[in-house]
This record gives structure tokens, sequence and C-alpha cells, in this order.
């Protein structure tokens, strides 16, 4: 059997998002190397949900993470509720309090079982992996390498392993296992440091991983599928776009503060006017401040569209969360070539490498300032988006050749 890249992606549950736009990017960067993407459970739900046709996932990660929490029972008993209860009639989440800390996983990986491992065991066996095979996992977190950790003990000589970390601790519950204790879990094995290949998607959860355990790691940004196109002419009006669904941790909060100071800087200036297009919210508006909100989900046509038609971008990204993991909405943005904001202490300002955006700090005031900065300096960012572009095309192409070259070369 020819050599196969066998990507397990749990996340994958429709043909539109992130997980499906690493997928097929992958498969097109790889080719014409073959590639067996292993999806996640189906998202259909209720009576009507169809049965998982293997090979695929049978467990969500966010049923993983219930089953750590409250056992099997109970999370049984809320996804089977999840499941005749249509999404509309649910009480919305209760948004965080003020200053709220965010949840930090604590728990110690070296106690526990691996809760994936049945899953994996039995779509490795589908597939017929060997070890003439290559194991891809694009998005793995401390669950999923507790399950390679136990993959290899029972089958040291099975396919090489590429894990390539995308989920610190930040955001798990305190009894989840930290990604450092799973890591350590696999690297103690014997042999699992001959047979494993570490990727990150982001400059500083590589230098954490290489400083905790003293172990190369290759950067694997996210393969954006977008492509530059010319500017559009200001002509009047500047557009930013706010990619992505605010939540939480990506500025929610800071939207509407953001507009009211923006509205009162461009007051009596002579920048041009400024549109905000921000899926599913609304901001302030002003004399020379209009907002335009967008739809929740945007198709990928128009999502692409969205990129080429803005003259920049602003991603709120909060520091605290996304201080190790990355976000492909800023791998997106130098992908189009549109200049960015980013803030201050998380690794999306990693990107700003030939000064293709500016650096604001996490408060509306500074962010303000850093977007009538941007515009204002609008022709020297615009200069240095080519240069970021090339870097991310380098950085990609070094992590195939890297992948490519794990495969077994008999084969």
């Amino acid at each position: 059997m020819a050599g196969r890249i066998i990507l397990l992606e749990p996340s994958l549950t429709g043909a539109e998002g992130h997980f499906a736009v690493t997928a097929e990017r992958l498969r097109r960067l790889l080719a014409p190397t073959p590639l067996l993407v292993v999806p996640g459970p189906q998202t259909a739900t209720g009576p009507w949900r169809r049965a998982n046709t293997p090979p695929r996932f049978t467990h969500s990660r966010t049923t993983i993470a219930r089953k750590r929490h409250y056992g099997p029972i109970v999370e049984r008993l809320i996804r089977h509720g999840e499941g005749y209860i249509p999404e509309a009639l649910r009480p919305p989440a209760a948004p965080p309090a003020a200053g709220a800390t965010a949840r930090i996983a604590h728990g110690d990986a070296a106690t526990m079982r691996s809760l994936m491992l049945a899953d994996i065991v039995r779509i490795l066996k589908a597939v017929a992996a060997d070890a003439g095979d290559l194991l891809l996992l694009p998005s793995a977190d401390a669950e999923m390498i507790l399950a390679i950790a136990e993959v290899h003990k029972r089958a040291a000589a099975g396919p090489q392993i590429a894990l390539r970390l995308m989920y610190d601790d930040v955001g798990s519950h305190v009894s989840a296992p930290t990604w450092r204790s799973a890591l350590a879990v696999l690297l103690a094995a014997d042999g699992a440091r001959q047979r494993l290949c570490l990727f990150a998607e982001t400059l500083g959860f590589a230098a954490a991983i290489a400083e905790a355990f003293a172990i190369e790691v290759t950067l694997l940004p996210h393969p954006s599928p977008l492509t530059a196109v010319p500017m559009p002419p200001i002509e009047g009006e500047f557009v930013v776009f706010v990619p992505g669904k605010l939540r939480a941790d990506k500025g929610a909060s800071l939207i509407n503060a953001i507009g009211q100071h923006l509205s009162d800087a461009l007051r009596g200036s002579a920048l041009p006017a400024v549109t905000l297009r921000a899926q599913a919210v609304a901001a302030a508006t002003g004399d020379k401040l209009r907002c335009q909100p967008l739809p929740a989900f945007l198709p990928a046509a128009e999502y692409a569209r969205q990129w080429h038609s803005c003259h920049a971008a602003l991603l709120l990204n909060d520091p605290a969360t996304f201080q190790l993991r990355g976000s492909g909405t800023v791998c997106d943005a130098v992908a189009a070539q549109r200049p960015f904001l980013a803030l201050n202490g998380s690794t999306l300002s990693e990107w700003i490498i030939a000064d293709n955006g500016v650096v604001a700090a996490p408060d509306a005031h500074s962010i303000s300032d850093g977007i009538v900065s941007l515009i204002g300096n609008y022709h020297r960012h615009r200069q240095g988006t080519a240069a970021a572009a090339q870097r991310l095309a380098a950085d990609l192409a070094t992590a195939i050749d890297r992948l490519r070259g794990l495969l077994p070369r008999h084969h």
C-alpha cells in the first residue's frame, strides 16, 4: 500500500468553517500524497440523526470534555436533551462577569486514562493503518495527546505521528488534563521521541513546547485559502472588517466602546469616514462612523468577498486566551494582504513582521487610537503586506515539506 497521510479531526463536522478549510487546504498542499480525512461526528441531531459511518469519530471534543467533567451518564443525558430541544429554544449562555478569570485546566494527565482511545483504535483498524502511513492530528489538545500516548504504547511500531498543538489549557475545565502533562506522558514512553514530530500553530506555542521538553517544533500556521487582490480605492470611506463571530474572548465587550471613542476621534479630523463591518454586532455610530452588521455566519465565498472589499482588519482576540493559541483570521489577513490591528500580548501580533499592522493595548481607547494610526499611515502599512504574505507562504511550505518527509521513503 502506498504511504498515506491519515488526518484525524474530531472537530470537522461540516463542509464549512475553520476545520473544513484546514482539511481541504492541507489536501491541496500535500497533493499528490494521498490524504485520508477522518472527520468528527455528524451534526444532525434529534430522532433524525443519521448513524455514524466509519471511519469517523463518534465523540466530539465537547462530549469528551463533558465526560471528563460530569461522567458518562450525565454527559449522555445532556447530549440527548440537546438532541430534542432546538437550539433556538435553549436558554442562552450567561455572559462572563466583568473581570472574570478564564477557566484553565489543572488536571495531571499522568493520573488519567484516555477518553478518546477507543475511537482512535477503532478508526485505525477501519482504515488499516500501518507503518507506511503517517498520522496527522492538526488540532491536537491534551485529550488527543493522551490518546496518542496510549496508541503508541499499544503499538510502538505503527505509523509515524505528526502532532500540531492548537489548544492550550485556557477555556478548559479545571479537571481537564493540561497540555504539558499530556505531552509529558507521551514523550516519556519508550521510542516516542523517535516516532513523533511536533508542530505548532504559533511561534509562542512552539517556544513553550521547546522550552518545556527540549524538542524540535515546526511552525504550521493556519493554511488560509485566501489570495491577494488589489486594495479597493478609499474614496472617502475606509472599511474595517472585524472577522469572525464576536464573543467574549474576541472583543464582544469592546466593540461598542471602540465605536464611541473612534467616532469622537474622527469628528473634525481630515481622515475619511470609517465603516466597521462586524458579524452579528452593531456598534455605536457617528458623523463619520458607520457600523454595518454582518450575518453571524458567512459562507466561504462571502467571507472572502468581505476580505477583498475591506481596507484593513480589526482582530480583537483576547491576549489572556490567545497567549499561546492562534487564530485563522490573522493568517487570512496576511494571505489577503490586508493591514490589521491586533492586541498586545496575543499571538496574532506575531504576524506584524513587516510594518503590515499595528498593535494596541486591550482597551477601547487604545484600540481606537490604533485604528486612527492605521488609517493615517495606511500607505506605509500596505507596503508591508506583501512581505508578510511571502513569510506565511514560506512557513507553510516548510511545514508541508516536513510532513511529506515523515512518510517512509520506501513508500
